[in-house]
């Protein structure tokens, strides 16, 4: 029996309640007022009610400025600015909060969705320092319909092997591959309704007022409650939306457009800040392969949806409106863009995935959990990319390989579940693979 510690109370409800039911106990240190709602728990505290005046967790403000905070990042690198002394001591004392929260109930391993918000992290150090397991979540990589569970982290941070000889022992079930690759195989899932995002809208709301009424911590700088208002409109009106009218070239390099403030970029792209860098890194080496190997190679960009309402890249489709190699789309079925490529160039975005699923070649600019030899071209040296173009169009791509690794990630790590609402079949399959780590 082991006594979890869940940081984020929506997410795993029915988690807890399938845990406790194989007599484990489940508690949740909340920090939202939303998560008061849920009863789903062995035991569950209100963290603001447990902040003490004086009482701080012994630590330097050097040393926790270096945690891998989302918060810190998006602030040094997204609003060029550090973060102020009053949020690096409130981090203190929520660290003293959950330091006695795990000794009082004997916690033995962490859950957290994520990892890089600053209450994860402080509950991971934490937890490093007691030799605490902790358990990393997110959605999988073949949406909707898995979900990922890690001792180690998500995405670059994960268990998932690099290592090309790995994949080379795997065995493929053929028919299981071709049959349930991007769907599930308990068909359930099927019908299941993803939560609607409005009611994540409200729950912004309540998070918002509550901060204003110091009644919660702020658990989110990146959004306000507008732009997560604008994202939900995009998604609700984008089917209305006239697909972008453009005919695609016969020879061009898909390049997609990844969250501005993701977490992908702001810890695993050391190469390249933003979209402004990728597009001119791009375009500057694409036409550098032309001129040298007599080729005429368009590159067609393509933005990301959550980014339409919030990011205005107007600057950059004004410097380039007039090179005719270069194709800017909003509106456009990625799927195709994928399929009609030569190549995919990508930072370290899952579309780098669903290009593999098409066997597609594909160059890596970024850290990406995929960066495996044989399977993509994972360039290094930005100063190279053009001799990696090059390099990657005229190899011939492992199908054999991408199938073992593909077969690996979808029916050997991931969990075959539906993240985006409660329901029996997920948490029992999440339960079945907590049970096999712990």
């Amino acid at each position: 029996m082991s006594n979890f510690l869940f940081l984020r109370v929506g997410l795993f409800e029915n988690i807890s309640k399938e845990l406790i039911k194989r007599n484990h106990k489940c508690y949740n240190l909340a920090f939202q007022l939303g998560e008061l709602l849920s009863n789903a728990y062995t035991s569950q505290e209100y963290a603001l009610f447990k902040v003490k005046k004086g009482n701080e967790y012994q630590i330097d403000d050097d040393e926790l400025l270096k945690f891998p905070i989302f918060q810190f990042q998006y602030l040094r690198k997204i609003l060029n600015t550090k973060p102020k002394e009053e949020i690096i001591q409130e981090y203190k004392k929520y660290m003293y909060v959950i330091e006695e929260y795990i000794e009082d109930n004997n916690i033995d391993i962490i859950c957290v969705y994520n990892g890089s918000n600053w209450i994860e992290q402080l509950a991971i150090y934490i937890a490093k320092e007691y030799s605490l397991k902790v358990l990393y979540f997110e959605e999988g990589y073949f949406r909707p319909y898995t979900i990922t569970c890690d001792d180690k982290g998500i995405n670059y941070n994960s268990s998932i092997p690099k290592n090309r000889e790995f994949y080379k022992k795997i065995k493929v079930n053929s028919s299981k591959f071709d049959k349930y690759l991007t769907k599930p195989i308990n068909e359930e899932l099927i019908n299941l309704e993803k939560k609607d995002s409005l009611s994540l809208i409200l729950k912004k709301l309540i998070g918002i007022i509550g901060y204003r009424l110091r009644l919660q911590p702020q658990v989110y700088i990146h959004n306000s409650f507008y732009d997560y208002l604008k994202i939900y409109l995009q998604k609700k009106l984008i089917k209305f939306k006239d697909m972008d009218q453009i005919k695609l070239p016969e020879n061009y390099i898909f390049v997609p457009f990844q969250v501005h403030s993701d977490t992908q970029i702001l810890f695993h792209s050391p190469q390249i800040n933003d979209m402004l860098e990728l597009v001119d890194i791009v375009v500057k080496y694409v036409n550098k392969f032309n001129k040298a190997t007599q080729n005429n190679y368009k590159v067609v960009f393509k933005e990301h949806p959550k980014d339409i309402t919030r990011i205005s890249y107007n600057k950059l489709f004004r410097k380039y409106k007039d090179n005719d190699n270069i194709i800017f789309l909003k509106y456009f079925d990625t799927h195709k863009l994928i399929k009609e490529s030569k190549l995919v160039i990508t930072i370290n975005s899952t579309v780098g995935i669903e290009a593999l699923m098409n066997y597609k070649k594909v160059i890596t600019l970024g850290n990406a959990f995929y960066n495996i030899d044989g399977i993509v071209n994972h360039c290094n040296n930005i100063d190279k990319l053009d001799t990696c173009i090059k390099e990657t169009l005229n190899s011939n791509l492992n199908r054999e390989l991408v199938n073992k690794f593909l077969y690996y990630l979808r029916f050997e790590y991931l969990i075959e579940g539906f993240w985006g609402c409660n329901n029996e079949i997920t948490s029992t399959n999440i339960a079945d693979k907590i049970e096999t780590l712990i």
